[in-house]
Parts: C-alpha cells; sequence; structure tokens
C-alpha cells in the first residue's frame, strides 16, 4: 500500500530484465509484521534463494534469522532501513551492504520546510514510524534538529504511528485533544501525512 515500496518494486523489475534474474517478491502485510517478515526469510532460506534484498521492519528483530540465512550462503543487502550494526557485528552478521538515503538529512530538509515559515511561537508535533527501525529514529532526529534551530518552535508531543494511516490519524487526533493550538505537524513519512 505504500507508494514508496511500490516504486521500489518497479526498480527491481527493471533491474531483473536487464539483468535476466528471477526475482521473487514477497511483502508482509504491515510494516510492523515482524514475525511475517521472519517466515517469509526462513521460507526463502529453505528455498535456497540466491539473495536476500531486504527492507526490515526492525533493524534488530531480523538480525537472527538473516544471520541464518547468510550461514546458508545466501548473499544479503540491506535496504532503506538499517539493520543495527552493533547487533549485527554482535551475532555474526556481516559484509552486508546497506543501501539506502541520509534519512536524518532528509527528516532534517523535510522539518525545515515546517520551520523555515514559523516566525512567531509555535507548537508542533511529530509523528514518528516505527520506534525500532532505524529510519524512524533518523528522521526524527533529523526534524528535532531543524525544529531546535528555530527559537519560536516548541516540540510539545512526539508520538509513533508506525508508518500506518490509520494509527496517524488516531495518534493525530490524541495530539489535538491535547493541543488544540498545535500549529504544525512533521509526519516521517508519506502514509502517516
Amino acid at each position: 500500500t505504500n507508494p514508496f515500496f511500490v516504486e521500489m518494486e518497479k526498480g527491481a523489475r527493471r533491474a531483473e530484465a536487464e539483468l535476466g534474474i528471477e526475482l521473487l517478491v514477497k511483502t508482509a502485510a504491515q510494516e510492523t509484521s515482524i514475525e511475517q517478515q521472519i517466515g517469509i526469510i526462513e521460507t526463502l532460506t529453505q528455498q535456497k534463494v540466491d539473495a536476500i534484498v531486504i527492507a526490515p521492519g526492525s533493524s534488530i528483530e531480523l538480525i537472527p534469522i538473516l544471520k541464518k540465512a547468510q550461514d546458508k550462503g545466501i548473499v544479503i543487502i540491506n535496504i532503506d532501513n538499517r539493520l543495527d550494526p552493533a547487533r549485527s557485528q554482535e551475532l555474526g552478521l556481516v559484509n552486508v551492504p546497506f543501501i539506502s538515503v541520509d534519512n536524518q538529512k532528509g527528516g532534517y530538509l523535510s522539518a525545515q520546510q515546517i520551520s523555515q515559515r514559523i516566525t512567531q511561537p509555535a507548537q508542533v508535533a511529530i509523528l514518528e514510524g516505527i520506534q525500532t527501525a532505524q529510519n524512524a529514529k533518523d528522521r526524527k532526529n533529523g526534524a528535532l534538529q531543524s525544529f531546535t534551530e528555530n527559537k519560536n518552535i516548541e516540540v510539545v508531543a512526539s508520538a509513533p504511528a508506525n508508518w500506518k494511516i490509520d494509527e496517524a490519524y488516531n495518534v493525530t487526533q490524541q495530539i489535538l485533544k491535547q493541543y488544540p493550538n498545535l500549529d504544525a505537524l512533521f509526519c516521517a513519512n508519506d502514509m502517516m501525512a
């Protein structure tokens, strides 16, 4: 349901055609469906695929199962959300390339679009992604950095909505009840916005 991942699959399909490989696209029902993502990796490992390219829903929880796949000779490539480097090292998941954007810079630049418009005292809230996902942490930290540079901004709330539309709606309702004079809302992804 996320346009970002729809476009990512289109790019992967182009690569499939160009490289003459067989691409299997598997997805969990939601980005927070970590157990389902673990099950998909187990199945792919049993099928003895050559490589797994993964955008992990959790930066920590998927490391053990990815280590098992790597131990079976499967190449692991990490995209979008970085696996925790310290935990990966601890469990022996090594030589895993990471491909993504600078999410902290992206959060900073996005929040600047809000910050630059605020010239008088204002209350701002942040809708965060999955709290165990490094890309969510980075986007939040980038937004906070931008907001602290504007002396008129007070960040009054920051809450996870787990990249979900319905959850963002509910969390925003709660924030607005508590802060009815909220001036701006930063959302860490397009689905929550």
